[in-house]
C-alpha cells in the first residue's frame, strides 16, 4: 500500500483590519481641518470674484434665495423627524444659506466700501456687512448661529439688505427704490428665517420687532443716508471752480476769494447706463441757501460730469461755503468745499 502525499495549499492572506483607533484619528483630523478649508475657499472665492454688473441680476437672485432655502430644507427635515435623512436635510438648507449669503455679500462689499464716505453711519454700516461676511467663512461659528433663530434671521436680514441695494441699481433701479425694496426683501429674509427655525415660538413682541426694526431704521428719517451710495461715487476730479469751459472746470476755487459765480463741479461714477437722481446742496456756514438737482447717466469714462451754479453777491470773505453731493434718497456721496 502506498502512501500518497497531500499537499495543502496555504491560506490566503488577509489584510489585518485597521485599527478603529486610527479611523477615529483621521475623522478627527478631517473635521479640524474641514473648516480651515472652507475658510480659504471661501477667502479665495471672494478675492478673485468676477463683479461684472452684468452679474448683477445673479447675486440679487442669490440674495433672495439664501432665507427661502433654509426654510424649504427645513421644514422637508422637520417632516423626516430625527431620521437620518431629517438630519441630512437640515444640513442642506443650513449649507445652501451659508453659501447663498456668502456669495451675495462679498459681490456688495466691495462696492461698499468704495462708495462709503465714512462718517458715523455708513462706517458702521459697512462694519455690519463686513461682519456678516466674515460669518459666512467659519463654518463652526455658522453651525451656532444657525440653531439660534434670532441669531440666524438676523443675519439673513442683513446679508439680504446688504447685498440687494449694492445690486439693484445695476437692474436700473433707482436709489430710493433700491433702498425701499433691499429693506422689504430684509424683512422678508427675516420672517422666513424665522419661520424655517421655529422662531415664530418666541414671544410675538420680539418677533414683530425684528420684523420691522430693519426697515424702518433704513426708510425713516435720516437712516438712510447711512447706507453708502453704492454702486455710485464721487470722482476725484470733484471741486469748486469759477468756471466750467467744455466741461471741465476752470479756476479752482480758494477761500476767501470769490469769483463772480460758485461752480459746483461733480462727476459721478457708477455702471454703464445707470440712471439717478442727486442733489447739490449749497451750505454757508452750515445754513442751506440752495438745492440743485441733476439727473445722472453713469457710465462715461471718468464719471458722468455735471454741476450746478452758486452767485457770490453778498458773500462774505471769510463765509465758510460747502456744496453737499447726495443721491435723492439722502445718501451722502461727498462735501466739496474752497481749497484752503
Amino acid at each position: 500500500m502506498s502512501a500518497t502525499a497531500t499537499t495543502l495549499d496555504p491560506p490566503e492572506s488577509t489584510p489585518a483590519p485597521v485599527p478603529s483607533s486610527a479611523i477615529e484619528a483621521w475623522k478627527t483630523r478631517a473635521r479640524i481641518a474641514a473648516p480651515w478649508l472652507s475658510l480659504g475657499l471661501g477667502l479665495a472665492s471672494a478675492v478673485w470674484m468676477e463683479r461684472d454688473p452684468r452679474r448683477a441680476m445673479l447675486f440679487t437672485a442669490t440674495a433672495v434665495l439664501a432665507a427661502p432655502a433654509l426654510l424649504i430644507f427645513r421644514t422637508l427635515a422637520r417632516r423626516r423627524g430625527t431620521s437620518r435623512v431629517g438630519h441630512l436635510l437640515d444640513w442642506f438648507g443650513v449649507a445652501a444659506a451659508q453659501s447663498l449669503a456668502q456669495s451675495a455679500l462679498f459681490f456688495a462689499l466691495p462696492l461698499h466700501v468704495a462708495s462709503a464716505t465714512w462718517d458715523a453711519g455708513q462706517a458702521v454700516y459697512v462694519l455690519l456687512a463686513t461682519a456678516a461676511a466674515a460669518v459666512t467663512l467659519w463654518d463652526p461659528l455658522w453651525s451656532a448661529i444657525s440653531q439660534r433663530p434670532w441669531a440666524i434671521a438676523a443675519h439673513l436680514g442683513i446679508a439680504s439688505t446688504s447685498a440687494l441695494h449694492a445690486t439693484l441699481p445695476f437692474v436700473g433701479l433707482g436709489t430710493s427704490t433700491a433702498i425701499a425694496v433691499g429693506s422689504g426683501c430684509g424683512a422678508a429674509a427675516v420672517a422666513l428665517a424665522l419661520l424655517g427655525s421655529e422662531g415664530w415660538r418666541i414671544p410675538a413682541r420680539y418677533t414683530i420687532l425684528q420684523l420691522l426694526v430693519l426697515p424702518l431704521l433704513l426708510l425713516i428719517g435720516p437712516w438712510s443716508a447711512a447706507i453708502p451710495a453704492t454702486p455710485f461715487r464721487l470722482g476725484t476730479s470733484a471741486t469748486l471752480a469759477a468756471e466750467v469751459e467744455r466741461r471741465m472746470p476752470t479756476g479752482r476755487v480758494q477761500a476767501q476769494v470769490w469769483p463772480r459765480q460758485l461752480h459746483c463741479y461733480t462727476p459721478i461714477q457708477g455702471p454703464l447706463g445707470a440712471r439717478l437722481t442727486i442733489r447739490h446742496i449749497w451750505l454757508v456756514d452750515g445754513h442751506e441757501v440752495r438745492t440743485a438737482r441733476l439727473q445722472v447717466r453713469t457710465g462715461r469714462p471718468g464719471g458722468f460730469r455735471t454741476w450746478s451754479r452758486m452767485p457770490t453777491a453778498g458773500l462774505r470773505a471769510d463765509a465758510a461755503v460747502q456744496c453737499r453731493v447726495e443721491t435723492e434718497a439722502g445718501q451722502l456721496l461727498g462735501v466739496i468745499a474752497p481749497l484752503p
